[in-house]
């Protein structure tokens, strides 16, 4: 019944997250789901298919944490890594490297945005583009960005990273619009609006 499935998800979450915390195995998981003896499309059939995507995206997520934290690894690094500089725009569209990129750039994003870590911003329109997307899907506030997009930074030598408590407008109003970044501003501005 009710609980005895809120009981087997509690359970599944529970050893899902312990898996892929321990970094175990793609195939011990699958055994131990009962999975391991099937062809790949028979096991997607099986109940316990949906723990096992469950399991997989944790791990991703863990091992996009890990990217996060360290500093050898770099939004551009992590770009070229997927191969997405040498791909054309449809077929980035279509990537699932461009998911875990996505997915990557909005955890280091937060870090950003939270920590104070360091900002890297791309050099390529496509990097550009998906920047405004995760800052518009993460709603993030139009000083960030402008600061972000080096529009409206500020002058201040003890201009604070913690972008939360952080206000500076040192430009006019006419400067900010004259910036050649100001297009990327208005685009994540529109990008926002349609994501409500």
């Amino acid at each position: 019944g009710f609980l005895t499935n809120v009981v087997t998800n509690v359970k599944m979450w529970w050893k899902t997250r312990r898996w892929a915390k321990k970094g175990t195995p793609e195939n011990e998981v699958k055994k131990a789901l009962g999975l391991d003896k099937m062809t790949e499309s028979s096991i997607k059939a099986q109940p316990n298919y949906k723990y096992y995507q469950k399991f997989l995206y944790k791990a991703e997520g863990i091992k996009l944490d890990g990217w996060v934290e360290s500093s050898k690894i770099s939004p551009p690094t992590v770009w070229r890594h997927f191969g997405l500089d040498k791909m054309s725009a449809s077929q980035r569209e279509t990537s699932d490297n461009m998911r875990v990129y996505v997915r990557y750039l909005k955890k280091y994003d937060d870090a950003v945005y939270r920590y104070g870590y360091k900002e890297y911003f791309p050099s390529s329109e496509a990097e550009k583009q998906v920047y405004l997307k995760v800052w518009a899907m993460t709603d993030r506030p139009d000083q960030y960005v402008l600061k972000r997009l080096n529009i409206d930074r500020g002058e201040n030598k003890y201009f604070s990273y913690n972008y939360k408590r952080m206000r500076t407008r040192w430009k006019t109003e006419e400067e900010i619009m004259a910036h050649p970044n100001y297009y990327l501003f208005r685009e994540f501005q529109r990008l926002k609006a349609q994501s409500w």
